[in-house]
């Protein structure tokens, strides 16, 4: 079933600038005991990156906050020489690390890898890390350090991805780890395609699983025609699990639809 709708869910990616509360033993703020700070975590120009977008953020279960977003080097194009960087804070975002490469292809040359999408399993403290290459291939790193060191990332394009489509992201964001339910344990991750190899046809959002703490991939259901960019949420009705998944309306720009502009697009499961 889909829903377009004027409500958003509002995902906080405290990325360009991060906030944190201050805590009991932090001195009382001039505007109060829940007054906010912030930090400029990446800043465009800097490190040797023209412009930082598509943040993605998440806590480990040792409570390190892991900033992860494109390093686009010469412009801002989106299928650009884009490289994936972390920063990582273990002090509730105070402080930030130097900047991490987790993973670039082909030096100077044009090849995008991007769009992260990060989900951390909770039975095994791993961070698995999701990106693209060049919208059409799907890499997936993990971490068992907390963040520090990454492996070498795998390609799990033929896991998650059909013959018959083309474009292909992932997220951007953040995947869940379900906590209730038959499938408690399960990793989802959003993600969208075209059938099309560029961005010339309509998009459709959709997800992809491990039921076996991300030794596996397969892919799970397609929202429907003119989703885009999209995130999965866990909650709950009654004794049900249910998913909703909450995607970008490309209804007035590809459906013919304008009258369904301005809106969201919601699905359950």
């Amino acid at each position: 079933m889909l829903i377009a709708t004027q409500r958003f869910v509002h995902l906080v990616l405290l990325v360009l600038g991060v906030t944190y509360s201050a805590s009991a033993h932090d001195p009382p703020a001039a505007d109060g005991p829940q007054a906010f700070q912030q930090a400029d975590v990446f800043a465009a120009g800097a490190e040797g990156y023209h412009t930082f977008r598509i943040p993605a953020v998440t806590v480990t279960p040792r409570g390190t906050l892991l900033a992860f977003c494109e390093g686009r080097k010469t412009s801002r194009e989106d299928l650009g020489d884009n490289d994936l960087l972390l920063k990582r804070s273990t002090d509730g975002g105070r402080t930030w690390s130097p900047l991490v490469l987790v993973h670039e292809e082909g030096g100077d040359a044009k090849i995008t890898i991007g769009n992260p999408t990060v989900v951390v399993d909770r039975d095994t403290e791993t961070i698995w890390l999701v990106m693209l290459r060049n919208a059409q291939d799907v890499l997936i790193t993990h971490s068992r350090d907390d963040g520090v060191t990454w492996s070498e990332p795998a390609d799990i394009t033929k896991q998650v991805k059909r013959p018959e489509w083309g474009f292909y992201a992932v997220g951007p964001g953040v995947g869940i780890q379900l906590q209730t339910g038959p499938h408690t344990g399960r990793l989802v991750i959003p993600a969208y395609h075209r059938a099309t190899p560029d961005k010339s046809g309509p998009s459709l959002s959709h997800v992809f699983y491990s039921d076996d703490h991300g030794k596996s991939w397969q892919i799970g259901g397609v929202v429907g025609p003119h989703t885009n960019e999209c995130q999965v949420v866990e909650t709950r009705e009654g004794d049900e699990t249910v998913l909703l998944v909450n995607a970008r309306n490309h209804w007035a720009r590809s459906g013919g639809r304008p009258d369904l502009a301005g809106r969201r697009v919601v699905a359950r499961s």
